[in-house]
This record gives C-alpha cells, sequence and structure tokens, in this order.
C-alpha cells in the first residue's frame, strides 16, 4: 500500500473472512485535500495467511478520473470469491459502482445504472453465496410527493453472477427529502435485508428496514417504536442469521440507542440497550451488530459518562435475552481514564466475538481489539505493532471480520505525519 499511497492519505472500510487466512478488504487512497476527500479505491486479498500487495478495482482508474472514489463494503462467500461496492467521480459526476472477484481474480467495476444530485454510492453490500449479492445506497435526490418509495434510496441484486438494474427502496407514498441504506444482510440468496434512513417531510431522521423475499423486495416500514427527534432515528448496523430473523441496532440521535429484532418475519418494537441508563448522563451510540443466531447477537458503541467522559461498550443477547451492557474492560490498562469507543464488531459463533475500536491517550488515540471467549468478554489489547507503525500516535480499527472463534482480521488506519489528518497508512492485522 505505501507504494500506492504516496499521499499517505488511505483508509480501510470493510474487510470479510470466509475463513481463516482468507479475507479481502476495501477502502480508498491517494487522498490530497486534507480529509474532504477519498482518492481512488482499493481491494486487498489475504491468501492462505498472507496479506498481498493492494490493489486499484480494476477499471477505475479510467473511471474516477476526479479522484475521489472508495470501497464501501465487502463481502465474501468463500476463499476468491467476494463483491464490494462504493462510489467514484467522474467526468459526468459521482457514480456508485460494485465489483466481484470470481476464483481469485477481482474483476472490472461495473458502473450502476443510477445518477443523482448529489452523493451517490453502494453505501452496504453483503453475498449469501457466490455471484448472489445485494447492494443498497443513495443517489441523493431531493424530496418527492409523486413517487412510490424512498426516493433517492436504492437496492440492487445480482443473480448468478449478473447485477441487476437498480430499483428505488419500495413503499407507501410519502414525503421523503433523502434517504440512506446503511446496512444489508443476505442470510440466503433472494432473501435479504436493508436498513438504514430517510428525513421525513418534518425535516426529522426515520428509520426503516426492507425486506427481499424470494427475490422480491417489499415495501420498507419504519422501525416499530423507535422516534424521530432534532437528530431523528437512524440504523447503525443490521444482521441477520437466517430468513425472516433480523436484529438492527441503531440510535435516536445522540440521546439513545437501540435494538430492534424480527422474528419469524414480523419486527418486534425497538427497546433501548439495557444498562446503559445507569452509566450515561449525557448519551450514547451503539456503532456495531453482529448475530449468528436467532437471539444470539452482540453490539457495541460508546457512552459519555456523568464525567462527560467517553467509554467504549459491548452488549450481548443470549438466548433471546439482552442483558446489560458492560464497559469494555481493559482500557484503563491503557490510560487511567479508561476513554475510548467501539467501532466494529464480528460474532463466529455465540459467545465468541471480537471487536475493535480506538481508545483515548492523550494527546492522540490509539486503536484497540477485545475478545470475547464462552460468553466472557476478556481485556482489551492494543492493536499489535501500531505503536512502532504509528509515529503520532493516532490510529483506530475501522473494519473486522471473525472466520471462526480464534480467528479474525482487523484493519485501520493510523496518522503517520501529523496529528488531525484524516488517515495515514492503512493496516492488517491478524488474530490466530
Amino acid at each position: 500500500m505505501s507504494s500506492l499511497n504516496r499521499g499517505r492519505e488511505a483508509r480501510i472500510d470493510s474487510v470479510s473472512c470466509p475463513s481463516p487466512g482468507y479475507c479481502s478488504a476495501g477502502g480508498s487512497f491517494g487522498s490530497r485535500n486534507y480529509g474532504v476527500t477519498y482518492g481512488q479505491p482499493f481491494v486487498v486479498n489475504e491468501v492462505k495467511g498472507i496479506w498481498h500487495k493492494a490493489i486499484p478495482v480494476p477499471g477505475m482508474l479510467a473511471l474516477n478520473t476526479r479522484k475521489n472514489g472508495f470501497v464501501s463494503s465487502v463481502s465474501c462467500t468463500r476463499p476468491g470469491d467476494c463483491s464490494a461496492g462504493g462510489s467514484y467521480l467522474g467526468r459526468h459526476g459521482p457514480r456508485a459502482f460494485v465489483v466481484d472477484e470470481v476464483n481469485g481474480r477481482w474483476h472490472r467495476a461495473i458502473t450502476l445504472a443510477i445518477t443523482g444530485l448529489g452523493d451517490v454510492e453502494v453505501s452496504a453490500l453483503a453475498c449469501a453465496s457466490p455471484g448472489n449479492c445485494s447492494a443498497g445506497g443513495t443517489n441523493s435526490n431531493g424530496g418527492t410527493t409523486t413517487t412510490k418509495g424512498l426516493d433517492g434510496t436504492f437496492v440492487v441484486n445480482e443473480v448468478n453472477g449478473r447485477w441487476h438494474k437498480p430499483i428505488i427502496v419500495p413503499g407507501k407514498f410519502t414525503f421523503t427529502y433523502d434517504g440512506r441504506v446503511q446496512s444489508v444482510a443476505c442470510p440466503t440468496a433472494g432473501n435479504c435485508t436493508a436498513g438504514g434512513w430517510y428525513l421525513d417531510g418534518a425535516d426529522q431522521y426515520q428509520a426503516f428496514v426492507a425486506s427481499e423475499v424470494n427475490g422480491t423486495w417489499h415495501n420498507y416500514i419504519k422501525v416499530p417504536g423507535t422516534y424521530p427527534n432534532f437528530y431523528g432515528a437512524m440504523i447503525a448496523s443490521l444482521s441477520c442469521p437466517k430468513p425472516g430473523y433480523c436484529t438492527v441496532a441503531g440510535n435516536h440521535g445522540y440521546a439513545t440507542a437501540f435494538l430492534a429484532s424480527e422474528a419469524n418475519g414480523r419486527w418486534h418494537t425497538a427497546r433501548s440497550v439495557p444498562g446503559l441508563a445507569s452509566f450515561h448522563e449525557t448519551g450514547e451510540q451503539v456503532t456495531a451488530l453482529s448475530c449468528t443466531w436467532p437471539g444470539e447477537c452482540s453490539a457495541g458503541g460508546w457512552y459519555d459518562d456523568r464525567n462527560k467522559q467517553t467509554r467504549a461498550f459491548v452488549v450481548n443477547e443470549v438466548n433471546g435475552h439482552w442483558h446489560n451492557a458492560i464497559s469494555v474492560p481493559g482500557l484503563r490498562n491503557f490510560d487511567h481514564s479508561g476513554t475510548g469507543q467501539v467501532n466494529v464488531l464480528s460474532c463466529a459463533r455465540p459467545g465468541d466475538c471480537s471487536a475493535g475500536g480506538l481508545h483515548y491517550r492523550a494527546p492522540f488515540a490509539q486503536g484497540f481489539v477485545v475478545n470475547e471467549v464462552n460468553g466472557t468478554w476478556h481485556n482489551a489489547i492494543e492493536v499489535p505493532g501500531i505503536s512502532a507503525l504509528s509515529r503520532s500516535g493516532s490510529s483506530q480499527v475501522t473494519a473486522l471480520s471473525c472466520a471462526r472463534p480464534g480467528h479474525c482480521s482487523a484493519g485501520g488506519y493510523y496518522a503517520d505525519k501529523t496529528f488531525g489528518h484524516f488517515a495515514g497508512q492503512v493496516f492488517v492485522v491478524n488474530e490466530g
């Protein structure tokens, strides 16, 4: 990556590991505008435990002429068979793209037939099997009262290796200004769920989910029990271990985090994250969620305590019952304040998960990882080797995937120049 990233502005946004030692990751490199733009989209593969050289997404150098592109999401179903999606800025404005890896070779990127007034991107993607994926995103169109569904928010399916035409998320007549698909999950081919948010006519964000059943996308619904406020209700993450059984994690602005589950195709009323109310005074956010079986999930995020210190938390669901959230153990070993936040989380099986994020150690932040083993969260550790890489002392974990217990891979970025840069160089780290 250092040979590509001469501008020293890069980041990893997604990693997916179908089996131990076989992962793919994606992000962007080459931004030169102090964090305002991204750069060129890239992908990188791990094969037999060895990370290969990162490559620009094939075909993207010719398309992304204005050098503002990125890979937002990567999903792999078996070694050498992955898909990714993102955005680029070409001669005719912003465009959303998808790209497939087949038998270990990344093919040329495919520009989706969708345009918009502002940002156009694939923001989330998931695959059920090789060549059978779904993606979602936004084209940032203005408000509408004359079309059905969430104008500006789209989904698109790949069936047997062929990407179909994007469609607007279907639904009732409504007035919306903007929308975004934040997360997609596909437990089986043709059965996926997308979640995100839209801005309604009252300038309030509403959280929604939409399901694809046997290859057909159904009307979106507002997540039951969520309510808009000044900041609105938004979905942060979604996970579906089997068709008709999903869980979403989201936030009512910065005030409260929520969890909502679907059972047998029916969404239940959202609830607050148990235990967080006793911790915080000023705010909380859930940022990541992973479920390995219905009723077996874990989530993580952050909350501001009564001293206005930001602290990382994790929370487990066991046999359909959410336990109380706990602060991530061990963060006080890095700094007496014990402050930090969870960015990403992945579970290989019930009770065996890993999370990553950053902890604050004045005057910078540093990346950490933490494992749950047999239902118990252990002490967090600093990303091995990151202190030697990050001369400025600033880093964080932004992507993580676990193929099985004890075999995870994480990625992130660190500032190798001066504090305050959006990113510096990217890193990957393996467990196992």
